[in-house]
């Protein structure tokens, strides 16, 4: 797939194989836009360190893909805590990161005040901000009308680099 993938609109391609029932992950990216100077492939996350070309800006780009279970999301949330913190670089993620924020992220089923404490935390913990939705309140269906609905693709940043 890879080099299918490659030189059609992208330059750059990075791919994280499937593990179980998940697809896998794979990142693209316009070196005119972002040079990479390094990586990490992991289970469920891809992340990227370079410069934003147009900002001359060194940062870190993850793409994310978080587990259903609780205490493998926790897992990866504390893993990719650690990658953040020692990059010492503004961190750019983006993903399914299969939790919601609030109570009013999430109808059709129950939530677990546990599981968004944990996500809230992992925000707090590395200074990053949730990007507001425009255009619906859900990015995940889940039935018809009456059926499932929740907010768990977003993309996170580090706000002081925003410009």
């Amino acid at each position: 797939m890879k080099n299918r993938l490659l030189g059609k609109s992208f330059g750059n391609i990075e791919i994280a194989g499937s593990i179980g029932a998940a697809g896998g992950l794979i990142t693209l990216w316009d070196p005119k836009f972002f040079i990479a100077d390094s990586k990490i492939i992991a289970d469920k996350f891809i992340a990227l360190f370079g410069t934003l070309v147009n900002c001359n800006l060194r940062c870190g780009i993850y793409n994310v893909y978080a587990p259903n279970d609780p205490k493998e999301r926790k897992l990866l949330f504390d893993q990719l805590s650690e990658v953040i913190q020692s990059s010492n670089s503004p961190a750019i993620l983006g993903g399914d990161f299969n939790a919601v924020l609030r109570m009013e992220e999430k109808t059709g089923a129950s939530t677990n005040r546990g599981e968004i404490s944990t996500f809230c935390k992992f925000l707090h913990t590395n200074d990053l901000m949730d990007l507001p939705l425009h255009g619906g309140d859900f990015t995940w269906f889940k039935g018809g009308n009456g059926g499932a609905a929740s907010r768990i693709d977003r993309f996170i940043v580090a706000p002081d680099n925003l410009h």
